[in-house]
C-alpha cells in the first residue's frame, strides 16, 4: 500500500555547480542580484493514501523580491511514446470542478511549503515523472516555472530524482487544464492611489488584462494583514453580503475601481504594517473553459 513519506534527502540539482538555495542565500557576486530562475522547488512530502492524495512541495526563494506560487497552476508529466504526456485524467470527477486558486507568498530569502491536490492525476509506477509548478514575481508581470523529477515505487514510496530548470514541454495534445501560466501571467492588479478621506481608506486599483481573452470580475474581495509569518484576513463580518455585479475586463484592456475597505467597518485596518488586497476574476479559454484566477496587490498602513 502507498503510504505517506517525508523525504529527508538533500537532492542534487542539475544547475551547474549549484546547491539547493536556503532562506539565507546570498546575492550573486557577479550580477549583484539573483535572477528568477534561481527559485527552486523540492518534494517535501507525498501522501498518496490521503483523500485527496497530495504532494507537498517546498518553494525556496533566494530573490530580493517576493514570489507567489499557486496551488492550481501545476502539472505532472510522464515520458510518453510520442513525447511528454500529462498524467491528468480528464475523466476524473474532479476534472470539471471549479478549482479554488490559492496564491501563496514566499518572502525574499525564505521558503514555504505548498500542498497540491493531485486527485485528477494517474501516476504510473516505476516511471520518471516531472512535476511543474508556476509562480509569479512581486510585480505580478514576471512569471516562471520550476520542476523536479520523481518516481512512485511499487511499494508506494515516492522518491525525488533531481531538480532542474528545464522548460515546460508545451505543445503535446494532452495538457492539464489546471496549468495555464502563459495566460495567467497576463492578468494583474496595480494600486494607483491610496488615501485617507473622511476617516477611511480609499484604494484605487486597476485590473489589467494583457491577454487576448475575455475576462470579468465581481464585487467581492478580501483584505489580509501580514503578521510577520502569515497572511490573515481582517474581515470583521463573516456574514457580510456582497452585491453581485459583473465587470467586463476586455482583452488587452484595463478597468479601474475604487475600494473603501474600512468605510463601514467591513475590514479592520487599525494595525500599521503590510496588507494585501485580493479578488478573483474569470477568463474564458479558446476551447470555452472558464478559468478562475485570484489576483492581489499589497499596500501599507502607517
Amino acid at each position: 500500500m502507498k503510504r505517506s513519506l517525508i523525504l529527508l534527502t538533500v537532492f542534487a540539482l542539475l544547475f551547474a555547480g549549484c546547491t539547493a538555495p536556503t532562506p539565507d542565500t546570498e546575492q550573486s557576486a557577479s550580477s549583484g542580484s539573483l535572477l528568477p530562475n534561481d527559485v527552486t522547488i523540492v518534494l517535501s512530502e507525498a501522501d498518496l493514501d490521503a483523500d485527496p492524495p497530495t504532494l507537498s512541495v517546498t518553494w525556496y526563494n533566494p530573490l530580493e523580491q517576493t514570489i507567489y506560487p499557486t496551488d492550481r497552476n501545476f502539472d505532472i508529466v510522464r515520458k510518453g511514446d510520442n513525447g511528454p504526456e500529462s498524467c491528468f485524467d480528464g475523466t476524473h470527477p474532479y476534472a470539471d470542478a471549479q478549482f479554488t486558486l490559492n496564491s501563496y507568498t514566499v518572502a525574499p530569502h525564505s521558503s514555504l511549503t505548498v500542498t497540491y491536490d493531485i486527485a485528477p492525476y494517474v501516476l504510473p509506477l516505476e516511471e520518471e515523472l516531472t512535476f511543474y509548478g508556476s509562480y509569479s514575481v512581486e510585480d505580478r508581470r514576471t512569471a516562471g516555472m520550476r520542476s523536479f523529477h520523481f518516481i512512485v515505487k511499487e511499494d508506494g514510496r515516492v522518491e525525488q530524482v533531481a531538480t532542474d530548470g528545464k522548460p515546460y514541454p508545451f505543445g503535446y495534445q494532452v495538457q492539464s487544464p489546471l496549468l495555464t501560466p502563459s495566460v495567467d501571467e497576463h492578468f494583474y492588479l496595480t494600486l494607483d492611489r491610496q488615501e485617507r478621506e473622511d476617516g477611511y481608506t480609499v484604494l484605487d486599483i486597476t485590473w489589467h488584462n494583457e491577454s487576448g481573452l475575455e475576462a470579468w470580475f465581481g464585487e467581492p474581495y478580501d483584505i489580509e494583514y501580514y503578521d510577520g509569518t502569515h497572511w490573515e484576513s481582517v474581515l470583521t463580518d463573516e456574514d457580510a453580503v456582497w452585491i453581485m455585479p459583473a465587470y467586463s475586463l476586455a482583452a488587452g484592456g484595463t478597468f479601474q475601481k475604487t475600494y473603501t475597505p474600512d468605510r463601514y467597518g467591513l475590514f479592520d485596518l487599525s494595525k500599521a504594517g503590510r496588507y494585501r488586497f485580493s479578488s478573483s476574476c474569470h477568463y474564458k479559454t479558446e476551447d470555452h473553459r472558464v478559468i478562475p484566477l485570484t489576483l492581489s496587490v499589497e499596500f501599507t498602513v502607517d
